[in-house]
């Protein structure tokens, strides 16, 4: 049986986790993902992971570039906290006028990437995992995308938190 620890306070923990996490500069927010990243995950967990760092990257660049200020960045957060990753690429592009998705990305690394998310979505809310022949090519779509985002957003890759 599942024990509550009483010494948590888990909706607050909850709270100020989102809370940090929006408001964090993206290379801060690049180093956490570069310690997930870090970890050796293979097939389901591996998709999750990098279609997660790319959400979580293209989140935090579009609420640090849409944000006037620091106090309005949890505000800003707060229209992008639900949105697929497909959706905050699109944003993030159109915000810096660049190339649709399907034009800025090379050969079929978009089409690619979007089966990834709703591959990963599956692994994720239906608890199952996907043939081991459609991993490599849905992560390494996703990891192509994060390449491009770090790039877009001038994240050293090597900086330590």
């Amino acid at each position: 049986m599942a024990r509550l620890n009483p010494q948590v306070d888990y909706v607050q923990e909850l709270l100020a986790l989102r809370k940090i996490y929006a408001c964090v500069q993206p290379q801060a927010r690049w180093n956490v993902i570069a310690q997930r990243l870090g970890q050796s995950e293979i097939g389901p967990a591996r998709l999750v992971t990098v279609v997660s760092a790319v959400k979580a990257l293209a989140r935090s660049l579009l609420v640090h570039a849409q944000s006037g200020s620091a106090a309005d960045t949890s505000a800003v957060y707060g229209k992008h906290k639900y949105k697929e990753p497909q959706v905050l690429i699109e944003s993030l592009l159109a915000h810096h006028r660049l190339p649709e998705p399907h034009a800025h990305f090379t050969e079929d690394t978009w089409p690619l990437f979007k089966h990834a998310v709703n591959f990963r979505n599956l692994v994720v809310h239906e608890c199952t995992y996907l043939g081991q022949d459609k991993f490599p090519s849905l992560i390494a779509a996703a990891e192509e995308i994060l390449d491009a985002l770090i790039e877009l957003g001038g994240i050293r890759v090597n900086a330590h938190a």
